[in-house]
Parts: C-alpha cells; structure tokens; sequence
C-alpha cells in the first residue's frame, strides 16, 4: 500500500526501472527551461559579464551559487555526470562542473563566454606562445 507522500518516489522509482528514457526526456525538458531563461541576454549569469571588475572578480563558487539558484536541475545533471556525490567547494570534481557547465552553457550562447576568455587570457598572458591548430 501506497502513502500519499511517497507516490511519487514510486512512481518515478518505476518509471526509473521500466522506461528510463521517459524520465531523461523529461529531465531535458526540465533543464532546458532553465537553461533558456539563463542564456537571456541581461539574466544576470556571472558568465556574461566581462567587464574589468567582473573578470578580476570572478570566482567559481560565484558561479556555482547561481547556477543552484538558477538552474539547479541543469547543475545536478552536471554533477551526476562528473561525480557520485557532491563535491567539496574547490576540489578537482567541483571545477570540473563548473567548467563544463560554462562550457556547455557557451555552447548555447556565445555570450557566456567569461570563462573561455579567461583561459585565453592566461595562455596569452601566461607565456602561451606557439599557436595550435586543431583539424576535426
């Protein structure tokens, strides 16, 4: 027998055993609301900003806290791809996330770009020289 506040726990649990596709279109759908209204131009995401103050500013936990706030469910598909649990603040596993979230999130909207142009700056200003061309 079933309790009202655990119904949906089984029915998501399975949906999770019977037709797991269902529940991952429906997580795309979740995550990609979130994503549309973050790559609005003005949403405030700490990737489109790059002025001075921003660049020298910026900070992964920054960027971590509004991704929680903003996009939780794109954040958590992130970290169950990189790691098992949540990872400590500033650990190899929590900059993974956040960069491949900024990635991700460039792919969709060249205006996140604060990260990419972050490493471009310490490559070039960092004693980069030789250039690399990469053929696909």
């Amino acid at each position: 027998m079933l309790r009202k506040s655990n119904v949906e726990q089984t029915v998501v649990e399975t949906l999770c055993q019977y037709n797991p596709m269902l529940i991952i279109e429906g997580a795309a759908q979740i995550v990609k609301k979130e994503i549309a209204v973050v790559c609005k131009r003005g949403s405030g995401c700490p990737l489109q900003k790059k002025g001075y103050e921003d660049v020298f500013n910026f900070s992964w936990t920054k960027l971590h806290d509004y991704l929680q706030e903003n996009c939780p469910a794109f954040l958590s598909v992130i970290t169950a791809t990189v790691c098992d649990v949540s990872p400590p603040v500033l650990s190899k596993s929590y900059q993974h996330i956040l960069l491949t979230a900024a990635v991700g999130l460039h792919g969709r909207s060249q205006e996140m770009s604060l990260v990419q142009y972050l490493v471009g700056f310490m490559l070039k200003h960092g004693g980069c020289t030789e250039r690399v061309t990469i053929i696909f």
